[in-house]
C-alpha cells in the first residue's frame, strides 16, 4: 500500500505543471533556479518551467544557498539582495533540515536496537496479533539463532 507521500507524488506527477515532482534533479536545473529567481521570477513561475512544485523550488534554492553560505561564496546580505531570501527563511530551513536528520538518525538507531534485542517473554506482547508483532518475533528468533550459531 503506497504511503501518503507516494500518493501525493503520484497525483503531482499526473499534473503537467508538476510532472517532475520528486524526481532527481538534472544537470543544469540548479543553475536555472538561481538564474530565474535572480531575474525576478516567482517560485511558482520557476516551478512551472521545471515542472516541479513551488515548495521544491524553495527547498532547492535554500539548499544551494546554504552550501554557498557555508563555503563563504555568499554572505547573508548578498543572498538577500540577489535572491530575496531572508536570514529567517535560511534559519528556518536549517532547523527543519536538522530536525529531519535527527529523526532519520533516531529511526536508524531504533531499527538497530530492535534487530539486536534478544527474545524474552517480557519484551514481547504474546497477545498481539499485529503484523508488527509477528515481524518483531521473527527478528528476535533470527537474532537468537545467529547468537546460537555465532554468526555476525
Amino acid at each position: 500500500m503506497p504511503s501518503r507521500y507516494q500518493e501525493m507524488l503520484r497525483t503531482q506527477r499526473q499534473n503537467e505543471n508538476t510532472a517532475r515532482a520528486g524526481l532527481a534533479w538534472e544537470s543544469g536545473e540548479e543553475d536555472k533556479v538561481l538564474n530565474m529567481i535572480f531575474s525576478g521570477k516567482s517560485y511558482e513561475d520557476v516551478g512551472k518551467e521545471l515542472q516541479r512544485t513551488d515548495g521544491s523550488i524553495r527547498t532547492r534554492l535554500c539548499t544551494i544557498l546554504c552550501k554557498q553560505l557555508d563555503s563563504g561564496e555568499e554572505t547573508l546580505q548578498s543572498v538577500y539582495d540577489k535572491y530575496r531570501v531572508t536570514s529567517d527563511e535560511v534559519e528556518e530551513f536549517r532547523l527543519k533540515k536538522k530536525k529531519r536528520e535527527e529523526t532519520l538518525q533516531f529511526r536508524v538507531e531504533k531499527r538497530k536496537t530492535v534487530a539486536k534485542t534478544p527474545y524474552t517473554k517480557s519484551s514481547y506482547d504474546t497477545n498481539s496479533n499485529s503484523l508488527h508483532g509477528h515481524i518483531m518475533d521473527i527478528k528476535r528468533e533470527l537474532y537468537s539463532i545467529k547468537q546460537h550459531l555465532q554468526i555476525n
